[in-house]
């Protein structure tokens, strides 16, 4: 008899051991259905009431370190937990809600769950250990009585074993087997010092963000401390609060981090790098590489210098903008006094070496050629040149002519050509042209010292004489003259008639006289 009791005893010992306990759709055996993992960055939780909080970071990232309030939960301010936002799936065969916790669990608490399956949008009670008290150890689930759909849950804790009436809780979860894939929210997002970092189904990776579009978007919403930039005495590891990236090379190199960025993975396609120069990055430039064919042979095209200039197609930068090669812009701002050109080797370089284009001067005037530094002087070269307003040559005072010259030489030209608005002078010859007598003009001469219409050498020492009109006024002048010559011609032909009668009457006589 006792043999058999013996071999019954290890038939069902090794039943036992054969058998394996797994969760399935209508038993959850273990948290890898917890929908509530990470429910804090996944979902909203909120903590109502005016009774102890609790830190929400800890309660939903699966590590069971357990958190215990810093006081104690009563009646009139419970601790409150509400989640809000969770998978609209229907719990099927089994949905299960508890707690867990090291120690200091919960006496008296409710659970409930908000229904909105098929209209019902209702809050349904799961736990109700209110007015009895909970006495199941430290840890307590409960399958959801009702099936339905469960978008919201409620936590509220009334009362707690602990000391001095403190709750502990190291976990809440919600098993749901078809709500989720295994470990899902662990998988999905993480939580650590407070900062998320997420992966979706697509492969993007957010840092502070639970929906990145990209395959890594960073986001922060740290206020700096202090204005920018850092104050250089203070440490500035201790103001790193500014930088929602951080890079750093341990390595003491002559190379401090860089950026590789890099299109198909093949030795030919382009690629581009981004490094951080000089010994630990003390005192270190900033490097830009890209590559022309090789994809893994680059060229450095910039650098910006740990003092603020700036390297184009150089690297030995004497300026704050360095350019080795051509400079295309839509507008040039010249913030400063002098535009300077440099000059090529390979054309004639004056002894001048100020090499000053353009120099805004004083009494807000701009210069070209400043202090003759192009002794070659300043070339225009087009179809033609147009200036604006007033143009002074060898003086800054043009009395408001639009072209003023001074100097001993004057003007020299083959040929000006002047355009008179008005009356050009050939009304002289018209009929009804009033010529005015030579006594009229003598007298005109004798009170006024200059012909009519002639501007004094008063007037035109002080107002000058414009070409234009002066050269209608001399034309006056001349076909006047041509009008006095014409009747002068006429005069004379008619005195030279008469003549030639007078010299015949007198041979007439002279013959007469003879006669007798």
């Amino acid at each position: 008899m006792k043999k058999i009791t013996f071999l019954m005893l290890l038939v069902v010992l090794a039943s036992n051991i054969k058998a394996q306990v797994v969760t399935t759709n209508s038993n959850a055996v273990g948290m890898e259905h917890n929908v509530l993992f990470n429910a804090n960055s996944r979902y909203t939780v909120t903590q109502n009431g005016n009774g102890p909080q609790f830190d929400l970071d800890g309660l939903f990232n699966g590590d069971f370190k357990p958190f215990y309030t810093s006081t104690a939960p009563t009646t009139s301010a419970p601790a409150i937990i509400e989640i809000q936002g969770l998978p609209s799936v229907h719990t099927q065969t089994g949905g299960w809600v508890g707690w867990t916790t090291r120690y200091w669990q919960a006496k008296n608490f409710i659970i409930e769950g908000y229904n909105s399956y098929g209209g019902f949008n209702d809050w349904v009670t799961i736990a109700d250990y209110t007015s009895t008290d909970y006495t199941g150890g430290y840890s307590f689930y409960k399958k959801v009585p009702t099936k339905g759909t469960y978008t919201k849950l409620r936590f509220t804790f009334y009362s707690s074993y602990g000391t001095n009436g403190r709750l502990g809780i190291s976990e809440l979860f919600f098993l749901h087997p078809e709500a989720m894939t295994p470990y899902e929210g662990l998988l999905d997002a993480f939580a650590y010092n407070g900062d998320d970092i997420v992966t979706s189904n697509t492969g993007n990776v957010g840092i502070g963000t639970n929906s990145p579009v990209a395959k890594l978007q960073i986001e922060s919403d740290v206020i700096p401390t202090e204005v920018y930039p850092p104050s250089e005495f203070k440490d500035y590891f201790k103001n790193k609060d500014y930088d929602v990236l951080y890079l750093n090379r341990t390595a003491n190199s002559n190379m401090g981090p860089s950026l590789f960025l890099k299109g198909i993975e093949s030795e030919t396609s382009f690629s581009a790098r981004i490094a951080l120069l000089g010994k630990g990055g003390a005192n270190g430039d900033l490097a830009f590489l890209t590559s022309a064919t090789d994809g893994y042979k680059q060229n450095e095209v910039m650098r910006i210098t740990h003092d603020g200039n700036v390297g184009i197609g150089t690297i030995e930068t004497e300026a704050k903008l360095d350019v080795n090669g051509s400079l295309r812009a839509n507008s040039l701002i010249i913030d400063g006094n002098d535009f300077k050109l440099g000059t090529d080797n390979s054309r004639d370089i004056g002894e001048k070496t100020g090499q000053r284009a353009l120099v805004h001067f004083t009494e807000d005037r701009l210069f070209m050629n400043y202090g003759g530094d192009f002794e070659g002087g300043v070339y225009v070269a087009g179809p033609k040149t147009i200036f604006e307003k007033n143009v002074g040559i060898g003086t800054t005072e043009t009395e408001g002519y639009q072209l003023a010259v001074k100097g001993d030489k004057g003007i020299i030209a083959e040929k000006v050509t002047v355009k008179v608005h008005g009356n050009w002078a050939d009304y002289v010859f018209e009929d009804d042209y009033k010529l005015p007598t030579l006594e009229e003009v003598e007298k005109h001469i004798e009170e006024k010292g200059h012909l009519q219409n002639i501007p004094s050498a008063e007037v035109v020492a002080k107002e000058g004489v414009e070409l234009g009109n002066m050269n209608r006024i001399l034309l006056e002048k001349i076909e006047q003259l041509t009008l006095y010559t014409i009747q002068q011609e006429k005069e004379i032909k008619a005195l030279k008639a008469q003549q030639k009668e007078v010299e015949a009457l007198k041979v007439l006589v002279k013959k007469l006289l003879e006669a007798k």
